[in-house]
């Protein structure tokens, strides 16, 4: 075992943190963790919230709205945004009226977005998992809340994309650092005291890799072209080199399919 990835629930990680340091195995961040974590054996791939919350900002200035609606599933997502719901509310010359709407999981959107058009709301921030962005943007467009007055912010982050960006990353470190030595991956016993010698120096080396980000921020997609769903294209960063991710695919292909990873 290479690495860990994971974990998808914030409540396992104090158990795989102390199980990382311990028998020294790196671990790979792909979900929002609510608290930033400064450990050797962490590779967090899940963008810090302030950094997000300032560019959702910037978004909103720079396209000077005046009010939105922020549309949620999680209460997770008022801890994620928090930077972003403390914007001038009192200020009469930058007042940006803020509205909240909670959805539930099961939630019809049909409906939702009927009451929410007779508000007049043209300018939207959805937190929402990407099964339940779709269904939303659906019900939107069947009720005309997706011309080119209706603007939709969406913060969800693919995490096919997030994935992959760890996978490219640890395959890379792999792949460099087994040029100068041969990896030989160690059987760990979880009552042992042996520990894995290659883990912290693949940890070490994962942080200091400059690799392009797949999730990248994307304006006006295709099959929705009036709505405006993230920052403008100069965010965008250059795409990793093709001969790099050629010689990268092949180490991720022998990760997923050998006992290199561990997925919790």
């Amino acid at each position: 075992m290479a690495a860990i990835i994971g974990p998808k629930s914030p409540s396992n990680i104090a158990v795989l943190l102390s199980t990382c340091d311990t028998f020294q195995i790196p671990l790979l961040l792909t979900h929002w963790i609510p608290r930033n974590l400064t450990r050797n054996h962490v590779i967090n791939f899940f963008p810090d919230s302030r950094i997000l919350a300032k560019a959702f900002i910037k978004f909103v200035e720079n396209d000077n709205w005046k009010s939105f609606t922020l549309i949620f599933e999680d209460n997770e997502a008022l801890i994620r945004l928090q930077e972003v719901l403390q914007l001038p509310t009192s200020d009469k010359k930058n007042q940006v009226k803020i509205t909240l709407r909670h959805v539930k999981p099961d939630q019809d959107f049909t409906k939702f977005m009927k009451d929410l058009s007779k508000l007049r709301e043209n300018n939207f921030i959805v937190d929402l998992p990407l099964h339940r962005v779709r269904e939303l943007l659906i019900a939107a467009e069947k009720i005309n809340m997706t011309t080119e007055y209706q603007k939709y912010l969406l913060t969800s982050l693919t995490e096919a994309a997030l994935l992959y960006d760890a996978l490219l990353s640890l395959s890379r470190a792999l792949n460099e650092i087994d040029r100068g030595r041969a990896i030989q991956l160690k059987s760990l016993q979880c009552d042992g005291t042996d520990v894995w010698e290659y883990g912290t120096i693949i940890a070490n080396h994962m942080k200091m890799l400059k690799i392009s980000k797949t999730n990248t921020f994307i304006r006006k997609p295709t099959d929705l072209p009036h709505a405006s769903t993230g920052l403008s294209p100069s965010m965008q960063q250059k795409p990793f080199p093709e001969e790099n991710k050629n010689e990268s695919r092949k180490w991720i292909k022998k990760c997923l399919g050998s006992e290199l990873l561990i997925s919790v």
